[in-house]
């Protein structure tokens, strides 16, 4: 993503934080931003595609967190909770991310957002099924649990 889009989608997640959903215009964005409208076309097609870019980016803010599930000199419960705790440090410092998450305005009226987020959600129970999968291999939890 260049700077530019960088920094239109952030004006755009802070402006879902500020002022709600329907606030979340291109025309918002480029006021927000001192560009064009046209300025933001060109680097999004669509509002659609500001959304998804807003979405990638939450998960390339949350995957890295799965790395803390593999520190091997915690215990698999020093990891969870190193997990859990980063994961919502991270949504409370960066509390537009939250707003746009759980906001079900976002997803309701747009099918292939909703898809997107699907995609996200099964994404990150996956990296959860084979971190336990992991876990189970080294005997560090019971094995007796479907890591699913």
């Amino acid at each position: 993503m260049t700077d530019k889009q960088q920094a239109l989608v952030k004006a755009a997640i802070q402006i879902v934080a500020d002022q709600g959903m329907s606030r979340l215009t291109i025309r918002n964005v480029a006021s927000s931003v001192g560009v064009t409208e046209p300025a933001v076309y060109r680097h999004f097609s669509s509002k659609l595609s500001l959304m998804e870019a807003i979405l990638a980016q939450l998960q390339q803010t949350i995957r890295p967190k799965f790395a803390l599930l593999f520190q091997e000199e915690l215990t698999v419960g020093q990891r969870l909770y190193a997990f859990i705790h980063n994961l919502f440090t991270e949504l409370e410092e960066k509390p537009e991310f939250a707003f746009f998450l759980f906001s079900e305005e976002v997803f309701h009226h747009e099918p292939k957002l909703k898809a997107v987020m699907h995609s996200m959600v099964q994404e990150n129970l996956h990296a959860f099924e084979q971190t336990f999968r992991e876990f189970q291999k080294k005997g560090l939890c019971r094995g007796d649990v479907n890591p699913a």
